[in-house]
């Protein structure tokens, strides 16, 4: 496939101009936009471009203009006060209308002017004295996490830039996105609107307009509160912007991890070229999140959490303080999310294996999974009154502490999930098991003549939950690939929560090896 090119043109002569689009159009070639310093006229239909309405438009208001004229000339020099001053007798308006051209051309033309400019603002949501929106009312609040050596990533552009506060941490003082995230709330001064994101993000034109239309598009609709946001589409720094998708993307319900989280995965938004609105969302996505201001205040990032469980619980808490989520219809930017080459947190961190487990016995007890009691104060970080947990449950299809999921929502059906009560509701969820087995893979012997491996999980008693066998096939495209792990997927429907996995390698002449174990 060829790369696609954008040419300009600058042409100095309109008529020119005329021919040349004339012949683009007849190739099918896609013209982006043309700038004019004046009208050409038939420039419009040669683009192909949509009849516009605003000649009606005009020509309404510009007949307003003129009722008002006749009317307020005959009241004022006829009616109310006739006198005859500066050629305009006052005894008849018809047979001295002559004489009063000037005032009804020039109201016309006033009505016409400033009653389409008004349309215009009204049509494009640009009400009155609302911000402008531009960069110059942006406040970015940067948690730069960074080493002063690193040469790759600098701020340097925006260090006097007042829109712009850059909270400088040095690299070894980090401990965790949710951590930073949470820093960056606390400077929040009472804006209107707050977008988190990531860094590494693409965006389209005029994208706050757009994400503020649709804000208030829902809250026209009686979403008195509404969060867009959404795990946003991806795009490929090597290969921009030719890389970048082309459909707008949700989260769906992927698995409860063992440790109690939920996983989500991105797909496209089935039929989003024929919606209007947002789409309803179960899910919050931290690298892409914009609701009202306040948002900052209600909905803090827990800094206790490390990287696993912040956006399962960022979403509930979310809904519980009253917030409707919504996945945009419409591409607002794109995201890189593979960040090769670039150190995480992780790897600077050697207590990040303890933090990481707090954080996900953290997200056990605000939701009592496991049998866990809610034991630690939450204070601001735990859920709102204006829902419940139980709510959003019913609302989504999820239960904690069963670590289960109703069938709609594995169907990647929108939310909310049909109502159903007592037992109908408690007999509606699967408990789904799904966990991938990392294995180093220098672990096996490539060499050896396998012709299986059991892959089995085990409850607390050693007792098999599940086996399901890996195939030659399966063992040496695992085997031969590049990577530096074996990556082994299992799924399958559970009342019990495994406590162990077991990958037993079988051989054609030695038999039964070595058995590789892990607690989950």
């Amino acid at each position: 496939m060829g790369a696609s090119k954008v040419i300009h043109a600058l042409y100095t002569d309109d008529d020119v101009l005329m021919s040349a689009v004339k012949t683009v159009k007849a190739e099918k070639h896609h013209i982006e936009e043309i700038y004019t310093p004046f009208p050409v006229h038939g420039l419009d239909k040669a683009m192909g471009l949509a009849p516009t309405r605003i000649a009606i438009a005009a020509f309404m208001y510009g007949c307003v203009g003129l009722t008002v004229a006749v009317l307020m000339m005959n009241f004022i020099m006829i009616e109310d006060w006739p006198q005859n001053i500066g050629g305009k007798p006052s005894f008849s308006y018809i047979e001295n209308m002559p004489a009063f051209v000037p005032i009804m051309f020039e109201l016309t033309v006033f009505f016409a002017a400033h009653l389409m400019v008004i349309t215009f603002y009204l049509r494009s949501r640009m009400w009155p004295f609302k911000n402008a929106e531009n960069p110059n009312n942006l406040k970015v609040c940067i948690a730069w996490q960074h080493d002063d050596k690193d040469e790759w990533d600098q701020l340097d552009q925006y260090q006097n830039d007042s829109r712009v506060l850059i909270l400088d941490i040095p690299y070894k003082e980090s401990k965790g996105v949710c951590w930073a995230r949470n820093m960056i709330q606390q400077y929040y001064t009472d804006e209107t609107y707050t977008l988190q994101l990531d860094s590494h993000h693409r965006f389209i034109k005029n994208w706050d307009t757009v994400l503020i239309t649709m804000l208030k598009d829902l809250q026209a609709k009686g979403h008195e509160k509404p969060l867009l946001t959404s795990y946003i589409s991806s795009y490929q720094p090597d290969n921009d912007p030719e890389g970048r998708q082309k459909q707008p993307w949700l989260m769906n319900f992927d698995r409860f991890t063992p440790e109690g989280v939920i996983f989500f995965l991105p797909a496209s938004i089935p039929n989003w070229q024929n919606l209007k609105e947002p789409v309803s969302s179960r899910f919050y996505s931290a690298h892409f999140a914009f609701t009202l201001g306040k948002f900052a205040v209600e909905v803090q990032h827990d800094p206790e959490f490390y990287f696993h469980g912040e956006e399962i619980t960022i979403a509930i808490r979310a809904f519980t303080h009253g917030y409707d989520l919504f996945h945009p219809h419409r591409i607002i930017a794109w995201h890189e999310y593979t960040r090769k080459g670039r150190t995480k947190q992780w790897d600077d961190d050697k207590t990040w294996g303890n933090k990481n487990s707090n954080s996900h016995l953290r997200n056990r007890k605000l939701f009592e999974m496991d049998g866990l009691e809610k034991d630690i104060d939450f204070g601001i970080y735990d859920f709102g009154t204006e829902r419940t947990l139980e709510d959003y449950e019913r609302y989504a299809g999820i239960s904690f502490k069963k670590r289960a999921v109703q069938q709609y929502t594995l169907d990647s059906k929108f939310a909310p999930n049909p109502p159903l009560f007592g037992e109908e509701f408690d007999d509606s969820f699967l408990m789904i098991f799904k966990h991938c087995i990392d294995i180093h893979k220098p672990t096996f012997d490539k060499d050896m003549d396998y012709d299986f491996w059991a892959v089995i999980f085990e409850d607390e008693d050693g007792k098999p939950l599940n086996r399901k066998d890996m195939s030659v096939s399966e063992i040496n495209g695992f085997l031969t690939t590049p990577d530096d792990w074996v990556k082994i997927w299992r799924e399958f429907d559970t009342e019990k929560k495994p406590h162990k996995w077991v990958v037993w390698p079988h051989s054609k002449t030695k038999e039964w090896l070595d058995k590789i174990e892990g607690n989950l």
